[in-house]
């Protein structure tokens, strides 16, 4: 990608995220969250001649960058991007303060020790929570979104260090709300689900 920043951080820059900047039915516009280790850009794939950078994020003194999550409202405007690294280390990140985090879920880092680190999940729709997995006692921090203040600590002894470290941390999902076809409301939440290789936990 000769003309974005990120090819400078690596002699051979590879993708360590991506996540999308628009809903996939928005065909007319293709946007997205590129990460390269420590440093992450938003990038225009819309002219079919090259590349534009659209903001450069300031590069931050952490862990490489494994997961990307574009916070989305209905008339897909973007609000912010949940930051993962390896580290376990969960961030919020605004397209209006590209030099640093906005905010820091400070408890998360070292969150777990795996091949694979942990993806950090925003509750849908109303985008007022991050849950990621965290190491101390198998467990699943929850934070406010816009303030970093963690808020619960969902623990579960049946989860084995050994089955962790092998298949990595459990998919988590986090819904606010749930609606039956219809689209009434059957419950109120959030609701956290983690999924793992054979099985999966319901939080509420």
């Amino acid at each position: 990608m000769p003309h974005v920043s990120l090819s400078s951080y690596h002699s051979q820059p590879a993708f360590t995220a991506v996540g999308s900047a628009d809903y996939l039915l928005n065909t007319r516009k293709l946007d997205a969250y590129v990460a390269v280790g420590k440093a992450f850009s938003l990038l225009s794939f819309t002219s079919a001649k090259s590349e534009l950078e659209l903001i450069r994020f300031g590069g931050a003194d952490a862990s490489d960058i494994a997961h990307l999550q574009c916070l989305l409202s209905p008339n897909n405007e973007r609000s912010g991007v949940i930051v993962g690294r390896v580290d376990g280390s969960a961030e919020l990140w605004e397209d209006r303060q590209p030099k640093s985090a906005a905010v820091v879920y400070k408890e998360s880092k070292g969150a777990l020790e795996s091949s694979m680190p942990s993806r950090p999940v925003v509750d849908y729709p109303s985008h007022s929570f991050v849950a990621t997995t965290m190491r101390e006692c198998n467990s699943i921090g929850i934070w406010h979104l816009q303030t970093g203040e963690l808020v619960n600590l969902f623990e579960w002894s049946e989860w084995s260090t050994d089955e962790l470290f092998v298949s990595g941390p459990p998919q988590l999902v986090m819904r606010t709300q749930w609606t039956h076809e219809e689209g009434k409301s059957s419950f109120e939440g959030p609701v956290l689900m983690a999924i793992h290789k054979n099985y999966a936990d319901f939080f509420y």
